[in-house]
């Protein structure tokens, strides 16, 4: 079959996604708070189209700390888009991105989010690190091992989580920093 072919039967499928890739509309944007001036930042929770995804973090302004720190990133699952989910009524605010001295996702209730895979250092170890748009790959294979202590790579972007969100933290407080978040999903 030839690659027209294959490319017109994948657009039945999906007519959304790019299947040539790299277009906007295969990005899923991961609001973040900004600026960064917490221990744990917390992305918006969002539906994603796909089961296939890279995530990608752009630091456009430094974050820095008080000191030397190894930052890490952590994907979060959760069933739907918003904090609260149940009785007694519908949900009708979905959750937003959080910043605190803890954790902002919700962590009970009909809508917990749960922690999925371990965390991945993002960026070195280091009291300031990105800044001027550096850009932060991270997929199931790339940039490692995802079998290294600590790991390198988050296998669970293969996997069939709808709706997910990213935790970025800290042993210390981040004291200044913008950065951005957003899954590129692959067309398949």
């Amino acid at each position: 079959m030839s690659y027209k072919r294959q490319l017109a039967n994948l657009e039945v499928l999906d007519p959304v996604l790019d299947m040539r890739g790299g277009l906007a509309q295969n990005e899923v944007a991961l609001p973040l708070p900004s600026p960064i001036t917490n221990r744990f930042i917390d992305s918006s929770l969002v539906e994603v189209p796909g089961r296939i995804k890279t995530l990608v973090i752009v630091v456009d302004t430094a974050i820095t700390s008080a000191g030397a720190q190894q930052a890490t990133v952590q994907l979060y699952a959760a069933r739907t888009i918003f904090g609260v989910v149940g009785p007694p009524g519908p949900p009708t605010t979905p959750f937003n991105a959080a910043q605190g001295a803890a954790s902002q996702f919700p962590t009970t209730g009909p809508n917990a989010c749960q922690a999925i895979g371990v965390p991945v250092a993002l960026g070195p170890s280091a009291a300031t690190f990105g800044g001027g748009g550096a850009v932060f790959f991270f997929s199931a294979t790339w940039p490692g091992n995802p079998s290294a202590s600590p790991p390198t790579s988050m296998t669970e972007l293969v996997q069939e989580y709808m709706v997910l969100g990213i935790e970025i933290t800290a042993p210390a407080t981040f004291t200044a920093g913008v950065a951005r978040a957003f899954f590129i999903v692959a067309p398949l």
